[in-house]
């Protein structure tokens, strides 16, 4: 074969080789670029899909809120008369209120607490009532009592209607029995119209309560979402949350608190309420000097709505005894200065507790009666 011949075929295939390598690195090159472009496309799925599940975790729920809030806004108010059966309805300042008035002697007027009803004092009346004239009342806004919205929801608004509540009864000195947001507006009624109470007791006393649903209760549109739940079963655990001895949470319970959101402007009034008190000042001891009666404070150790602690801030600035698992003093002249301690001694293991199993712990009427009756 000639050589030239020869060089013309090795040429040749140098050049197709040559070829072969380049058509080989473009489609590694396609293949690569094939490869990265699904790799991102997958990632670019699945960071997609992500952010979808987040949305959907998140507006699914809040929708489904939002629905329950409006049907329960378009429920149709249940007559208090038809929900309740003990006590009775009177007229008083214009609104229909629920009261129950047992017994007959010294008066003692008690107020209940933020979202609490005069059911709150269910295992307090027969003990009292055997020795005193026991006055309670739903107050304007809770239990089954009237809700009107251009109600002053602060405390100065209700304690001008506790002393209303007085007149309309014909009661002249008195004792005020408050538990929680009741205490305080014993206090601020104390305050205003001090020839008007002669005593004061306060189960757990304060006006901004700790416990995180109530907190929430405080912000827009969550409070309105929350209260929204109160269906038996949120009921039930709500309870369960703020009692130290969950065995009083017995379906009375829940059905006597769970009934009274079906009355009308019900979902409404407490968070006023709340979001008044959030802007209410509190009591200084400049201010809690002017108290002059006689005073029996009583704590629960195992308050989770308001902690004793708090008897140590200027809402209430008292330094409390510990007797038992009760936080207890006696004071006469000044509220804010600690006079006298009470030696009360506790004889049961169970500890005072907040709402329902604070009226519910069996010394806290020998302990009201001891405040009432004293002496000093």
């Amino acid at each position: 074969m000639p050589v030239r011949a020869v060089d013309l075929r090795l040429s040749s295939c140098a050049e197709d080789a040559c070829l072969l390598s380049r058509a080989s690195v473009v489609r590694c090159h396609s293949t690569l670029r094939a490869c990265s472009f699904g790799r991102l496309t997958r990632d670019g799925y699945a960071m997609i899909n992500l952010i979808i599940g987040v949305i959907v975790l998140i507006v699914a729920p809040l929708l489904a809120l939002g629905i329950n809030y409006l049907y329960r806004k378009l429920q149709p108010p249940v007559p208090a008369e038809s929900l309740v059966e003990y006590g009775c309805f009177a007229n008083v300042g214009g609104h229909r209120i629920h009261i129950w008035e047992e017994g007959a002697g010294k008066p003692v007027v008690m107020i209940h607490g933020f979202t609490g009803t005069t059911y709150d004092w269910r295992n307090n009346f027969k003990e009292l009532s055997g020795r005193f004239a026991v006055f309670a009342l739903d107050l304007p806004g809770f239990g089954y009592s009237a809700k009107p919205l251009d109600f002053n929801y602060t405390p100065e608004g209700f304690a001008d209607f506790v002393i209303s509540y007085k007149d309309s009864r014909s009661i002249e000195d008195t004792v005020l029995v408050g538990h929680s947001m009741g205490g305080f507006i014993a206090v601020t009624a104390c305050l205003k119209h001090p020839e008007r109470v002669s005593r004061l007791i306060l189960l757990d006393p304060g006006g901004n309560p700790r416990f995180l649903p109530f907190r929430l209760m405080k912000l827009a549109i969550v409070g309105e979402l929350l209260i929204s739940l109160t269906y038996q079963f949120a009921v039930k655990e709500t309870l369960k949350g703020v009692l130290y001895d969950s065995s009083l949470v017995t379906s009375d319970a829940v059905d006597s608190y769970c009934n009274v959101y079906r009355t009308e402007n019900a979902m409404i009034t407490p968070l006023i309420v709340i979001r008044n008190l959030a802007k209410e000042s509190p009591l200084s001891p400049e201010v809690l000097n002017h108290v002059r009666c006689p005073t029996l404070v009583i704590w629960g150790t195992n308050d989770k709505v308001i902690p004793p602690s708090d008897a140590h801030y200027p809402s209430l600035p008292l330094h409390l005894r510990q007797a038992g698992s009760m936080w207890t003093c006696r004071l006469k002249g000044s509220l804010s200065r600690l006079e006298s301690t009470s030696t009360w001694e506790q004889s049961g293991p169970s500890p005072i507790c907040p709402v329902l199993v604070l009226m519910a712990h069996p010394q806290i009427c020998e302990v009201i009666r001891y405040g009432v009756g004293s002496g000093t």
